[in-house]
């Protein structure tokens, strides 16, 4: 499970290597990627000319499709021999068009492999429903042992996160100011407490979310912001505040897509994985299916492309 108070630095949408070198000067110590997002060239090189590719934990994300691949072809590439701390499905209910549990294991299967071979620490899911992780917690060889959701003021599933903890499954929070979509921070009831607190109202969404044994993954290019942001380990909510927060009216969510909401609704059973409105989730799978080929395809062309001067 994580340090107390820990927050990890998101680097979705983000491609500056100086913007991840501000934020290890920052005091970040946890870093979120994915083969998706198509920036962990950066960080990884970023992390090593400030010294901190040995100490740095770096949380990354592949697709359930080729997923052994995807680590060996473009992260181990990048790790400069150290082993991955933390490894996750980003979507694990893509590609599940037989609707058999094979769909979910194949891949999770490839994942354990990794850490038999010492090459990731922990394995994971991002965008997982509780069926989907106790699944894995029943069935599987190695446990799941983070579980990235959505997660702030206006975008609650508190019996999820109960779930996943009574399974000894680590929450991380994403977009927990709302990612920019959403207007979190001005929600009246946190604008109160950050008065209150003496506080930024960002503060006070990720104090929130810590409060409730959720570790928050949040992403800035901003210094100020950076810097602000880790202030929320400073201080703590009374109970009154936590309440008057968890009674939040509003919702939203950030990020709703065909992909995220079928593997946050999905079942599985011993039988079949299920997930709601299957035309669009297959649809979804579809471009996902054929971004995982084009990143091979790149990671394919850099590799031949280094070739000669490794010789």
């Amino acid at each position: 499970m994580a340090a107390p108070d820990e927050i990890v630095f998101g680097t979705g949408g983000l491609r500056s290597a100086e913007v991840f070198q501000e934020a290890w000067r920052a005091g970040y110590r946890r870093f979120d990627t994915a083969v998706y997002y198509e920036n962990d060239g950066e960080l990884f090189a970023a992390l090593e000319a400030c010294g901190a590719a040995g100490e740095a934990r770096v949380v990354h994300k592949v697709q359930p499709h080729r997923a052994a691949e995807q680590f060996e072809r473009i992260i181990r590439p990048r790790l400069g021999g150290r082993p991955l701390d933390t490894l996750l499905l980003h979507h694990p209910a893509l590609f599940v068009l037989n609707a058999r549990p094979s769909a979910l294991m194949r891949p999770w299967g490839e994942l354990e492999a990794l850490v038999e071979r010492g090459l990731v620490r922990r394995i994971g899911c991002s965008n997982a429903g509780a069926s989907f992780v106790e699944y894995l917690c029943d069935h599987a060889a190695v446990k799941p042992a983070v579980n990235q959701v959505e997660y702030h003021p206006w975008r609650r599933d508190d019996e999820l996160v109960r779930r996943c903890r009574d399974r000894g499954v680590e929450v991380q929070a994403f977009s927990p100011l709302g990612s920019g979509r959403l207007p979190v921070r001005e929600t009246a009831a946190v604008r109160q407490v950050a008065a209150q607190t003496g506080r930024s109202s960002a503060q006070v969404c990720l104090r929130w979310a810590m409060q409730k044994g959720l570790v928050p993954v949040a992403r800035s290019a901003d210094p100020a912001h950076m810097r602000d942001n880790r202030g929320a380990r400073e201080f703590s909510l009374d109970d009154a505040q936590m309440r008057d927060i968890d009674g939040i009216g509003q919702t939203g969510i950030a990020w709703d897509d065909p992909a995220k909401r079928g593997c946050l609704s999905g079942t599985v059973t011993a039988d079949a994985i299920r997930v709601p409105n299957r035309a669009r989730f297959a649809l979804r799978s579809l471009v996902h299916y054929v971004a995982v080929g084009i990143f091979l395809r790149r990671a394919a062309r850099r590799a031949a492309r280094s070739a000669p001067a490794a010789r």
